[in-house]
């Protein structure tokens, strides 16, 4: 029959697969030296200040994405490229290229700094993840592969 000590360092071994061999291992023995020392609650902060650094960090690579796609727009479209998105296209005819970009951007930027402090934490982290994806296949990958392209042909 195992300890409580042993069952909450299996646990912390769940918790390492789960979060990655290096951080992992560093929050799997915290909590378990927190859940030993004060308790189940204490552990339930841990976890919860754990997921709210994740939910920040996923705030700040949605940022960095609204910002690498207004850039590699613009650049794109100076190099040729045409937008695939249709209202955007629009926009850039009524209000050009740079306060379009501008102004849609930094909107998306403040929603998505609202969505930490207005939904529920596994909301906002669910949220963020899927628009940092979403971001990912319709704007990173895209435009690298254009750019990729680009320079591959100017190389030959």
């Amino acid at each position: 029959m195992q300890t409580n000590t042993e069952r909450l360092s299996n646990g912390g071994d769940r918790l390492v697969d789960l979060l990655g061999a290096n951080g992992g291992r560093r929050v799997a023995a915290q909590l378990v030296t927190e859940t030993t020392s004060r308790g189940l609650s204490s552990v339930r902060r841990a976890i919860a200040a754990v997921a709210k650094q994740t939910v920040y960090q996923l705030l700040i690579a949605n940022v960095l994405l609204q910002v690498f796609d207004a850039v590699a727009t613009y650049n794109g479209l100076a190099l040729g490229f045409k937008e695939g998105n249709p209202l955007l296209r629009t926009a850039f005819g009524f209000w050009g290229i740079g306060p379009t970009l501008l102004v849609l951007k930094s909107l998306g930027c403040t929603a998505l700094a609202l969505v930490p402090i207005g939904v529920r934490q596994e909301l906002a982290h669910a949220a963020l993840g899927v628009v940092a994806g979403v971001y990912c296949g319709c704007s990173l990958i895209p435009w690298l592969a254009m750019f990729l392209a680009l320079l591959v042909r100017s190389l030959h």
